[in-house]
């Protein structure tokens, strides 16, 4: 990327110097023969704006900062590239920022991308929130929100008024009925993430026995702020992740729509009605993210995934508070066999035994491959890479690597360890390893 904007900054530069028009020498022009008026200046580049706006937005801020003292063409595009994509981090730096665009009527249109953190230091006043208001009433090409605040704020109704199509929204906001109101207005979004609570308690839920963190029902009885959104709503919903949302948040989400891609939590006692829940979109899920509170061993859940989701291209798995061993990790690849096109996974748990006792993890990484011959990369605990590759195997250093690779191309049928080596199944598909 370093050489990227070095190759911008340079061409950058030469804009800048086609701006100057070069004198033609005329001294030995015959003095019968009129001399040739020079063409009037312009600061305007040869090169096309589109192209220049291609190359500005591979600059980063401090490079387009700059650009902003050339001339009025160039510090236009700086302009529309330094506030289409805004990231701000603190209250203060907010606050300056909606200050400074309020006061123009063109900065506010060119925010596409907002994204704001007031979790730092001081909580934001209510006044804090109502400048917040005005600048999102005046920023109707917003495409991209994400808004991080403390726990306890949860101010909908700085959305009021507001005319922007959001195509991605994250918040911390609690998931109540309020927000969920709030989605139904948004039908272009295509990437929806929730990282807030389902109460708006100051004392953030404990997750149970039964493993419900805020959960919408509450001793049998309905809760009437519950999230709920309407049939219909947000038709275009492609991603979804949340943090601390149970079942029914869950499947309020996906029931469907065409959600393909999720990263949820799976709670005790609860993690088969939370996967239920996944079940529930219209369109087969292609990738998923787990974080598990479970007990539930490693290859119980990879049998209820792959019982569930036969399609799944990704695999992301933390297990919190299950163990694995050598054994465990064998076991899983029964399960594996089930996935029909699975291409990546990751394995993260905490091991059984001390760190220094742990066996090498090739064996499963072969034996996972064998079977889920579709498998391109396998991320085991401890950091461990396993991916494909085409061609003889390599080795990465370490005096154990071939050993470690013949290992593993024996156990996937790529042929013997010399053979490897020496290019022998030069054609065929290989496991190789290398560690991060």
């Amino acid at each position: 990327m370093k050489n990227v904007e070095e190759d911008v900054l340079e061409a950058v530069n030469r804009i800048g110097s086609q701006t100057k028009l070069a004198l033609t020498s005329d001294d030995d022009l015959p003095a019968s023969l009129p001399r040739p008026q020079p063409p009037p200046t312009s600061l305007r580049p040869k090169l096309p704006t589109e192209v220049l706006d291609i190359a500005f937005s591979m600059l980063s801020k401090n490079h387009l900062k700059p650009l902003l003292y050339t001339n009025s063409f160039i510090s236009a595009l700086a302009i529309r590239r330094l506030y289409s994509d805004v990231v701000l981090a603190r209250p203060a730096v907010v606050v300056a920022f909606l200050t400074t665009v309020l006061k123009s009527e063109r900065l506010p249109l060119l925010v596409r991308s907002l994204d704001i953190n007031a979790t730092n230091k001081a909580l934001p006043t209510k006044n804090f929130y109502a400048l917040l208001a005005r600048g999102l009433r005046r920023m109707p090409g917003l495409v991209s929100l994400t808004l991080e605040l403390p726990k306890p704020h949860s101010p909908l109704w700085i959305f009021d008024g507001c005319t922007f199509r959001l195509t991605q929204f994250t918040t911390s906001m609690c998931s109540r009925r309020a927000l969920a109101r709030f989605l139904e207005t948004q039908p272009a979004i295509t990437e929806l993430t929730l990282r807030g609570y389902q109460t708006e308690s100051l004392i953030p839920p404990i997750i149970s026995a039964s493993g419900r963190a805020g959960s919408q029902k509450s001793k049998g009885r309905a809760d009437p702020d519950a999230f709920i959104l309407r049939e219909g709503a947000m038709p275009n919903l492609r991603a979804f992740n949340t943090v601390h949302a149970d079942e029914d948040l869950v499947r309020t989400i996906m029931e469907g729509r065409p959600v393909s891609v999720v990263s949820i939590p799976l709670f005790a006692d609860t993690s088969a009605a939370s996967l239920d829940a996944l079940c529930s979109s219209s369109t087969p899920l292609r990738r998923l993210s787990a974080i598990s509170f479970d007990p539930t061993t490693p290859e119980a859940l990879f049998e209820a995934l792959a019982k569930r989701f036969v399609d799944l291209e990704a695999l992301h798995l933390v297990l919190l508070t299950a163990e694995y061993d050598q054994q465990v990790l064998r076991q899983c690849a029964v399960a594996l066999s089930n996935f029909r096109c699975l291409k990546y996974i990751t394995f993260m748990a905490a091991s059984s035994r001390p760190p220094t006792a742990n066996p090498p993890t090739q064996p499963v990484a072969a034996q996972w491959h064998q079977a889920c011959p579709t498998l391109k990369t396998i991320i085991l605990p401890e950091g461990r890479v396993w991916f494909r590759s085409q061609g003889k195997s390599h080795s990465h250093g370490s005096a154990a690597a071939p050993s470690v690779t013949a290992a593993v191309v024996a156990a996937t049928g790529g042929g013997d360890a010399g053979g490897a080596q020496e290019g022998g199944s030069g054609s065929q598909p290989q496991m190789v390893w290398a560690a991060l």
